[in-house]
């Protein structure tokens, strides 16, 4: 069984931030859990942080979301709130079914 070099390949990462159109694009993907959470919060607040006319928070590439994934949505959709409305979420089929078993449909800024 022969080995293969992963040199010089980037790195998989859960979480990152790019620019999108007139904002920023933090990116999520696999497993939002209390291993991963973490770094979903530091993009998310470090998004915050800056002068960005938007943020999407997209969890369009998540597989699954424990209860600390959806309380960190909640607390950003609320820090949203209180300045100038600027998160919107992306969700994707494991996102939706816990946002619905939750009764936070009509209560997340959701794209």
């Amino acid at each position: 069984m022969g080995m293969r070099s992963t040199i010089g390949e980037p790195a998989y990462q859960p979480v990152l931030t790019e620019t999108a159109a007139g904002g920023l694009r933090v990116l999520v993907r696999g497993e939002v859990d209390i291993d991963t959470v973490g770094a979903m919060v530091t993009e998310l607040r470090a998004a915050e942080a800056g002068d960005a006319n938007s943020i999407i928070l997209d969890l369009s590439g998540v597989s699954f979301l424990d209860s600390m994934g959806i309380s960190a949505i909640v607390r950003g959709a609320l820090r949203s709130r209180a300045d100038g409305d600027r998160l919107r979420v992306v969700t994707s089929p494991a996102v939706d079914r816990v946002i619905d078993l939750c009764g936070l449909r009509g209560q997340l800024p959701l794209s």
